[in-house]
């Protein structure tokens, strides 16, 4: 028997307005602030996974290009000011686009890695959230 598919919008509600409850009756009772912090972070959590749950709509690749040009412009930036610092500062005009080719390099490979490694920690998490969130049948 295959599994329904989950309304994640609902199950979150649901969730959030529980978990909410819990954190009011915590505050009430004087829970520690690190018991608080907890329940804050279950919160979180829940609705993290409704926002990851929209942003995966767009599609991987499209995800892949938005988050990787961004990181790989950050490294991209990084990787140029790296070799400035360095005691071989560049003042033939070769010397300076070949340090452009690599940090273009470095940039576009990094990004690419480091888009790679999101989506998979979010789809991961993303699953744990949805799995912890479903009610278990008792079968």
């Amino acid at each position: 028997m295959a599994d329904a598919p989950v309304d994640l919008g609902a199950l979150v509600e649901d969730f959030t307005g529980r978990e909410e409850r819990r954190l009011r009756a915590m505050r009430d009772e004087g829970a520690s602030w690190l018991a608080r912090l907890k329940q804050r972070r279950k919160i979180a959590r829940a609705l993290r996974a409704l926002e990851w749950a929209d942003a995966r709509l767009i599609g991987e690749a499209s995800f892949m290009w938005r988050y990787g040009l961004k990181a790989g412009l950050g490294m991209f930036v990084m990787a140029e000011t790296a070799f400035w610092r360095f005691l071989w500062t560049p003042g033939h005009p070769g010397d300076i686009v070949a340090g452009v080719i690599i940090g273009l390099v470095v940039g576009w490979f990094g990004g690419l890695m480091a888009a790679a490694s999101e989506w998979g920690h979010r789809e991961t998490k993303f699953a744990e959230t949805v799995d912890e969130l479903t009610p278990k049948s008792l079968a």
